[in-house]
């Protein structure tokens, strides 16, 4: 999936795609993978599954994430946080699994109840009612909230994703989409509260490379220090400048958002 699709895409366009998807879902079967969906709504993983998170919040509806293949090695449900981490690579509509696999506690919603089916209903046909919702439920996103021109807004960072403008404190200026820089922290925002995997970075950044490569990796380091350095972070003075692009070592980065509990 190209995923600058989605920036396209404002919080409520998301919430009317992810309820027409789920509505129709209930129809033909519980079980989903991630990959396809992407590419059918323009919407990242990431995102899907901060709408997911909310409208599971909001009790719309349970979900779980799931490897997709049964029999690979290492089957395990993985707990929400740590599902883009890990690539899981599905998710199964309807049930909540703790993190050793058995049913939740709140694993008995049901998702066919027509109350819940009358409320996903009123969030794919009116505006109103998204609108109204995101209000009462948007605090349980996951991600930051989208406008329709592409900004993302992570603690005092400021970031566009379509144009690469930027502001954070005091400094402002643009990194060009076309550029490394702009693809690394693009995709960092995507992941908030997240780390974004080598693999993934790799991909964005170096389209077409062997993502472990170890000079590619040195590469990385290279770029975050060049965006550090554009957002005025370095020289780094933590009183001034506290950390905001962070290196999960043997995994990847990820941003740091001061204003996370």
């Amino acid at each position: 999936m190209n995923q600058d699709l989605s920036a396209t895409l404002s919080t409520e366009e998301q919430v009317q795609k992810l309820a027409s998807f789920i509505l129709v879902a209930l129809k033909k079967g519980l079980v989903w993978r991630f990959e396809g969906l992407e590419e059918e709504l323009c919407i990242s993983k990431p995102e899907i599954i901060s709408v997911f998170d909310m409208f599971q919040a909001a009790k719309i509806f349970l979900y779980s994430t799931i490897p997709w293949n049964p029999d690979e090695e290492n089957y395990d449900i993985e707990p929400t946080q740590q599902m883009v981490d890990n690539r899981t690579g599905g998710f199964i509509i309807g049930v909540k699994l703790d993190d050793k696999g058995e049913l939740s506690k709140l694993g008995d919603v049901n998702p066919h109840d027509p109350t819940k089916l009358k409320t996903l209903e009123g969030l794919r046909d009116s505006q109103a009612e998204r609108i109204r919702f995101l209000k009462k439920h948007g605090k349980y996103l996951r991600l930051p909230t989208l406008s329709t021109d592409g900004e993302r807004v992570v603690g005092e960072l400021k970031f566009n994703l379509k144009s690469g403008n930027f502001i954070y404190r005091k400094t402002s200026g643009t990194l060009s989409p076309k550029t490394q820089e702009f693809k690394f922290l693009a995709s960092l925002i995507k992941a908030r509260g997240r780390t974004a995997p080598y693999a993934d970075l790799m991909k964005n950044v170096f389209p077409g490379s062997n993502y472990t490569s170890k000079v590619k990796r040195r590469d990385l380091q290279t770029i975050a220090k060049n965006v550090k350095m554009k957002l005025e972070i370095l020289p780094k003075r933590k009183s001034v400048n506290p950390e905001l692009i962070k290196n999960v070592a043997g995994h990847g980065y990820r941003i740091i958002d001061a204003n996370e509990g």
